[in-house]
């Protein structure tokens, strides 16, 4: 899906609007599919919106900086409203 965006010239935004609860250490035993999801869809990103108690471990501030990528980092998910209208406005 990613290499079709970037071939239709989409912009892909990375979004983890939860917390920590969502990410592996706070899954089921065995359960890594949140990272997973992560390692693909991050690192792939035009931008991030990322929900800061999901970036505890700084994993998507790594991320961003490695890849010069711009991120939003919100306190609380109703935040995202006005920091998306900034991007998106015409």
């Amino acid at each position: 899906m990613i290499e079709e965006a970037r071939r239709q010239g989409i912009t892909i935004i990375g979004a983890h609007i939860e917390g920590m609860k969502r990410r592996a250490q706070g899954a089921t035993v065995g359960d890594n599919t949140d990272e997973l999801s992560i390692d693909a869809v991050a690192p792939n990103s035009d931008l991030l919106v990322i929900n800061k108690a999901g970036n505890t471990d700084e994993r998507f501030t790594l991320i961003a900086e490695e890849k010069n990528i711009p991120m939003i980092e919100v306190e609380k998910n109703l935040e995202l409203i006005e920091g998306l209208k900034k991007i998106f406005k015409k």
